[in-house]
């Protein structure tokens, strides 16, 4: 059996002998306590009022890039265009160092420009970071006032009962306790 399928038939085994323990405690129609709990992470970033709030601000920044992207765009392109013209009026050799130059000017820019998106992502990644940070103690009270034993994302599980879905009850916690939340 190669590495990744042993490692793989490994986790599958271990969310099997979790699932049915907790199947058959739902299915019981008991109290849960101490179980495990889902929640939708990318909902919960989503919905509440300090996700929107970090995502809108993302979205703004993205906005300004594309705009600012256009307009370097269509400036680039007047240039090129007034380049091609003089290509009949210069010389070779003149015509060559200016095109150099512009070919140049172009490399910089879309460099530039690559790196702002690089910076975009990057501020993507520290929102989803400063979001889960902050919003970690509300979360732990939620957990210990529902007696939760583990906290599982719902993109990594195979089935659960909708009961075990704190999602909405975590969302609304965040909106009353943080609102848009704090500043970066």
């Amino acid at each position: 059996m190669r590495p990744l399928n042993f490692i793989a038939a490994c986790i599958w085994g271990v969310m099997l002998t979790w699932a049915i323990p907790a199947q058959a405690q739902f299915s019981l129609g008991s109290e849960i306590s101490g179980g495990v709990f889902t929640v939708d992470q990318e909902i919960v970033f989503q919905r509440t009022l300090f996700g929107k709030r970090l995502v809108e601000s993302f979205q703004n920044e993205v906005f300004l890039l594309n705009s600012e992207n256009e307009r370097v765009s269509v400036e680039l392109k007047e240039e090129e265009e007034a380049l091609t013209v003089q290509r009949g009026i210069l010389d070779q050799a003149e015509f060559r160092a200016l095109a150099l130059a512009f070919d140049q000017k172009v490399v910089a820019i879309r460099d530039k420009q690559r790196e702002k998106e690089r910076e975009l992502a990057n501020i993507s990644d520290l929102n989803r970071q400063f979001f889960q940070t902050e919003t970690r103690a509300v979360i732990l009270k939620v957990l210990k006032e529902n007696q939760v034993g583990v906290l599982v994302d719902t993109r990594a599980v195979i089935w659960s009962a909708p009961e075990t879905d704190l999602t909405d009850q975590i969302i609304s916690r965040i909106d009353a306790d943080l609102g848009v939340g704090p500043d970066r």
